[in-house]
């Protein structure tokens, strides 16, 4: 397990979020969470990278192209970490395109103690 990932362990865990093993499926309500998270980190990049407009017909058209998939119980593990995956190589090719791998891990670290701040002052 990486770093990051450690740390975001020790945060879910502090925070009381729920975790699963490899061979458990995340309830949808869990999963419904993971999905708005992410929605709003890319709001906020769009916005940062003076993008939104653009950003609003992307999601528009990506609706319009999945308008016939419904909501279901399925869950694919291995759709889930594919998908997972190439998100990592696109965020961190978005780093590097901006110019921030010198300074991402300090800067991942101390969004890390920030976070860990709101459920224990100890990390203050």
């Amino acid at each position: 397990m990486n770093k990051h990932l450690k740390l975001q362990k020790q945060f879910q865990e502090l925070a009381g979020q729920t975790q699963f093993g490899m061979n458990e499926i995340p309830d949808i309500e869990t999963r419904k969470l993971r999905l708005k998270l992410a929605l709003e980190e890319l709001c906020e990049l769009a916005e940062a990278f003076g993008l939104v407009d653009t950003f609003n017909v992307i999601l528009v058209d990506k609706a319009n192209e999945n308008s016939h998939i419904a909501d279901t119980n399925k869950y694919n593990q291995v759709e889930a970490l594919d998908a997972m995956l190439d998100i990592e190589v696109i965020n961190c090719g978005t780093i590097i395109t901006c110019g921030f791998e010198e300074i991402f891990d300090r800067e991942y670290e101390n969004v890390d103690t920030n976070n860990k701040t709101k459920f224990h002052k100890s990390y203050g």
